[in-house]
């Protein structure tokens, strides 16, 4: 897990700034503890000179300049299965209902499509419907 530091707060929108280069993908999860709760934050783009842009998912009051950022490594994962039913949870899978917490062994995130996939889903919806007349 790589390290950065906010450099630009605007509403929702955080800059971070990555030093060594090692920047999270698009879609990644970010993390940053603003008075001892843990905000999350995802990646939206890669904006140059080492510098993320990120949507924060949580309030933005609190995070200045300078405030460490730790890159998870993965996107937004949240539980999946039979614990879930009838259960009421956000998007980062904290439980809302005040029962106990679900279990992060099953998670699902979303994954993009294969290549391979959208070309053969774009040429079938190329083809003509009806033959043209001679």
């Amino acid at each position: 897990m790589s390290k950065g530091k906010i450099v630009q707060v605007s509403g929702p929108v955080v800059d971070v700034e990555f030093a060594d280069g090692n920047l999270p993908r698009i879609k990644d999860a970010l993390y940053v503890m603003n008075n001892g709760k843990k905000c999350v934050m995802e990646v939206s783009q890669h904006i140059g000179d080492n510098v993320v842009r990120c949507i924060m998912l949580a309030a933005s009051e609190g995070l200045c300049r300078d405030m460490e950022v730790t890159a998870t490594g993965s996107g937004i994962q949240v539980p999946v299965g039979e614990q879930t039913l009838g259960r009421l949870f956000n998007v980062l899978g904290e439980t809302l209902d005040g029962k106990e917490s679900l279990e992060k062994e099953k998670g699902r995130g979303r994954t993009a499509e294969s290549w391979t996939t959208k070309l053969a889903f774009s040429l079938l919806f190329q083809l003509p419907l009806y033959p043209k007349p001679p």
